[in-house]
């Protein structure tokens, strides 16, 4: 009878081995996509210039290789019509472009050296600050990804106060196939005309300081 129960126990243990192994290999399976999709590239973009749609829905940027399409948040918008505009200064933080090439990133627009009335306007806008001297407001811009077609013009007007590089972070695209960009809706028509979605782009005047990131 012993001899018996010693046998059943090998066998239980031996079948429970095997069902751990199992689990093991499904578990790993499972997760190491999850751990491989971490990982992510990154890479410099040159920006000279920003674009926004006559009906001031979107903004877009574009480089050689990519076009990013943003939605145009409300504040950026009013700040560019308010009475201290030509005192607004951008600041960019490090973009990220994840599934289907949403790319989301942040932006600090600063106000400095403005007047009593101004510093009220900006307050009422949703500027942070206690002096005239300095006052801003974090704005996060989400926006889609796409692949340049080569026909917009390479050389923009240069409408920023220097070309700025802006570092955007990807997830690799050999592990992750939704990095493949859709070909751009920006299309070039009569004298140079650039236009999205039947909508004409005009350029944004918008002083840039530096990246966040930068020291």
């Amino acid at each position: 009878m012993n001899r018996i129960l010693r046998i059943i126990s090998v066998v239980l243990v031996k079948n429970m081995a095997v069902q751990i192994a199992c689990l093991c290999v499904l578990f790993s399976c499972a997760f190491t996509p999850a751990l491989y999709k971490e990982k992510s590239n990154i890479y410099v973009e040159e920006i000279s210039s920003l674009w926004v749609t006559e009906d001031e829905a979107s903004i877009v940027v574009l480089t050689p290789k990519y076009h990013y399409v943003f939605e145009a948040p409300p504040l950026i918008m009013a700040s560019l019509k308010s009475d201290f505009a030509r005192k607004v200064n951008a600041r960019f933080d490090r973009f990220h472009v994840g599934k289907n090439n949403g790319i989301t990133g942040q932006v600090l627009l600063k106000v400095l050296q403005v007047t009593e009335t101004e510093f009220q306007s900006a307050r009422t806008l949703g500027y942070k600050g206690s002096t005239t001297d300095e006052i801003g407001a974090y704005v996060v811009v989400n926006g889609v990804r796409y692949l340049s077609n080569n026909d917009t013009p390479r050389t923009q007007p240069y409408y920023l106060n220097k070309k700025h590089e802006i570092e955007v972070s990807e997830s690799s695209p050999i592990l992750d196939s939704a990095v493949s960009a859709a070909l751009t809706p920006i299309a070039i028509v009569g004298d140079g005309v650039l236009m999205l979605g039947g909508l004409v782009l005009t350029p944004i005047i918008l002083p840039v300081i530096s990246a966040i990131h930068e020291p």
